[in-house]
């Protein structure tokens, strides 16, 4: 086979070591060091269409293969990316644990045999939306918590420490309300026939 279709061939699949990148500018682009030589910037392959467009930012010291048509090595893409010494699988992946980490810590990890996912993150989790539903057997929340709006409760309501009213309590409907204990206030306590701070009528009923 002629030098010339031998050299063609060598360089249609090629492995190297990202040197540089234009990903810090919203760019998918690098350059490859592969054995002594640097290569061009060559676009980083990424799912990118009308469906979804997905940018993960690529980094120096990553270790890529750049596929060049024809084997021309002036023109290429980089394929991404292969696990080594210094970026190994992220700890606790197995074969049925998908594992995904980013630099900060923060963690998904999903496990197909125990039906499980969970989510590490190291700082604060924002969803916009316009409507959210939650369906679930139990909801344990572990948080103090704000709400800002009304909120409705189809069930029976359950507190265990206290309730306090800035604005005041207000209860109507069904049976009223039945307390099965000491009622504090520091202001007044009344219903429709008056003031029942302080009263006691004497051992009498009311009017």
């Amino acid at each position: 086979m002629p030098p010339e279709i031998l050299r063609l061939i060598s360089n249609i699949c090629l492995f190297g070591t990202v040197s540089e990148t234009k990903s810090a500018d919203g760019y998918a682009l690098a350059k490859v060091k592969i054995d002594d030589r640097v290569t061009d910037f060559f676009p980083v392959l990424s799912q990118a269409n009308s469906f979804k467009k997905h940018f993960i930012p690529i980094r120096v010291g990553e270790q890529v293969m750049v596929l060049c048509p024809y084997g021309e090595a002036n023109i290429g893409l980089v394929f991404r990316s292969i696990f080594n010494k210094s970026i190994k699988e992220p700890s606790g992946s197995t074969n049925e644990r998908e594992v995904v980490t980013y630099e900060d810590g923060t963690t998904f990890f999903y496990d197909t045999k125990l039906k499980e996912l969970n989510i590490n993150a190291i700082g604060a989790i924002n969803i916009v939306c316009k409507e959210a539903t939650v369906k679930a057997d139990k909801l344990d929340i572990t948080a103090t918590t704000s709400n800002t709006g009304n909120v409705t409760i189809k069930g029976t309501l359950s507190v265990s420490g206290k309730i306090v009213g800035q604005s005041g309590i207000s209860i109507s409907g069904g049976q009223g309300a039945t307390f099965d204990g000491n009622i504090t206030s520091t202001g007044e306590i009344s219903d429709s026939k008056g003031s029942l701070t302080n009263h006691t009528n004497h051992g009498y009923g009311r009017d």
